[in-house]
């Protein structure tokens, strides 16, 4: 009784229900939606191959643009899930969790900031955000950086409303965490500086605040220095490579009209909604609630103008960017777009309870309505799944798996599940992997007729140790290794090259 008592359900009902919706949007038909293609595979073995021989990497995943690697948080955090949650999608939950845990994570910034009214609003919208639910389900190292740019932001409303001191070693590690992720949260390094200088207290208060700081973002980036050390600065240089020479190869001209009429709207629709054109509406909407915000003199909060401070730092960024602008490249907005349009809806709230409570009905229908289809759609997982149902079923001995040239889009994962069900072996049973990519559209298969032991979608499982050796189709064939994955790691900085 007296934990009830401790938890107060009748108090804290409105944040419970949120976080019980947040959980069915992002477990409904969860196995059909996982993300299992190239890099998930990849990413689950090396965490796997970890845990096996209790070690793992100082250096990240490699970028997919140049030749330099991310930090190595990422892989820690699929370690501690393979260790903590028994299922065979146990990375993948655990970065499903830690989006869930966002949503309690923005509730208590809204409610230290402004009200408990503004931590509802924002934490029903980082339930239904398109944006994160989508995320929630993908295994990738960008995917972490929307959790750490959420606990960046608590951490710092701890420090500011609360007066936690200790908060600000968390605020540190989150922007870490961020830049470990990816370099697209550079922007956020600024908190570092902003979180002493917004403290309202004695100047030894703010000192303590910054080495506090100072020590969270040293204690996230100690594996990267450690590597650096054993390694002449090999990261920093191929960071240095890419910003001087690597972006150059996918520049896109822009210009500041484009940015603000067409990309930034964009992106305000796709995290509310999944819809770029609904971006316009969003921007109308957040621009009418700062007119209010001014007419009614409302005062805003902190963490607001600091969420708006870094923004702008991020839309500088991005406008001398010359990479590449695919969506899992800007996860680092989903904070702070939920964030500013959460704030617009508490605005109209405040100013009538009638007319906010429609808007907040009418934008919660609408987001719901829009992330149906992402609710029932179907990825790799499905065909994957079936594979592996048929390995147990009808194999039911250990195998190792070989994939066929240009067919690796989901066999890294699907090895990964053979192993977690202890069906996958170096010295197993041979089989071979093939992707017919796109060529079933066009009624033209390129997978071999002959050897088939199963079709999913498609994907073809052959009998490998039957195929014809002359026939150079086939080959090069691609045992897959754990080891020589996590050895390929380091990659861009060794010799050596696996």
């Amino acid at each position: 009784m007296s934990v009830f008592r401790k938890v107060n359900l009748k108090k804290n009902f409105p944040i419970v229900l949120i976080l019980l919706l947040a959980i069915f949007l992002r477990f409904f038909n969860y196995s059909n939606r996982i993300n299992v293609s190239l890099d998930q595979g990849r990413d689950a073995l090396i965490g796997w191959y970890s845990v096996q021989n209790h070690k793992a990497p100082l250096i990240g995943p490699p970028s997919s643009s140049w030749g330099f690697n991310f930090g190595p948080l990422y892989y820690y955090f699929i370690y501690l899930f393979e260790l903590l949650i028994p299922h065979q999608f146990a990375p993948w939950i655990g970065f499903t969790i830690l989006s869930i845990v966002s949503v309690y994570l923005i509730y208590k910034i809204g409610e230290h900031s402004q009200n408990k009214t503004f931590g509802i609003i924002a934490a029903i919208i980082t339930a239904i955000s398109f944006a994160e639910i989508e995320n929630s389900a993908n295994l990738l190292n960008t995917a972490l950086v929307s959790f750490a740019v959420f606990l960046s932001f608590h951490s710092l409303s701890q420090v500011i409303y609360q007066k936690r001191i200790w908060a600000a070693l968390l605020v540190g590690f989150g922007v870490g965490l961020a830049i470990n992720s990816h370099l697209q949260s550079m922007p956020i390094i600024s908190l570092i500086f902003i979180t002493p200088c917004v403290y309202s207290g004695h100047l030894k208060d703010k000192l303590k605040i910054l080495m506090l700081v100072s020590l969270g973002l040293l204690a996230s980036l100690t594996p990267i220095l450690y590597f650096e050390s054993q390694h002449h600065f090999a990261w920093i240089k191929s960071l240095i490579d890419y910003t001087l020479h690597g972006q150059q190869k996918f520049y896109t001209p822009v210009r500041w009209l484009t940015e603000f009429t067409r990309f930034w709207p964009g992106q305000f629709g796709r995290v509310i909604f999944g819809d770029s054109g609904m971006g316009l509406y969003v921007i109308v909407f957040l621009i009418l609630g700062a007119v209010l915000t001014v007419v009614k003199k409302y005062t805003i909060p902190k963490v607001i103008l600091i969420a708006l401070i870094v923004f702008i730092l991020e839309i500088f960024s991005v406008r001398y960017y010359k990479g590449p602008r695919s969506p899992e490249y800007f996860i680092f907005l989903h904070f702070f777009v939920i964030i500013f349009f959460s704030w617009s809806l508490s605005v109209f709230v405040r100013a009538n309870k009638i007319m906010g409570a429609i808007s907040l009905l009418a934008i919660f229908s609408l987001v719901i309505v829009y992330s149906l289809p992402l609710m029932s759609q179907s990825s790799h997982a499905k065909a994957t799944l079936e594979i592996l149902g048929y390995v147990k079923r009808d194999i039911a001995v250990p195998v190792r798996l070989v994939m066929l040239p240009d067919s690796h889009e989901n066999a890294y994962s699907l090895y990964y599940f053979l192993l977690k069900a202890g069906l996958g072996s170096p010295d197993g049973r041979p089989l071979a992997v093939c992707d017919n990519h796109d060529s079933l559209e066009k009624h033209r298969e390129v997978c071999l007729q002959t050897h088939r032991l199963f079709v999913a979608d498609r994907f073809v499982l052959y009998d490998f140790s039957s195929f014809d050796k002359t026939d150079l189709t086939l080959y090069p064939p691609t045992t897959i290794s754990p080891e020589i994955l996590y050895k390929r790691t380091y990659n861009n900085y060794e010799l050596e090259k696996f």
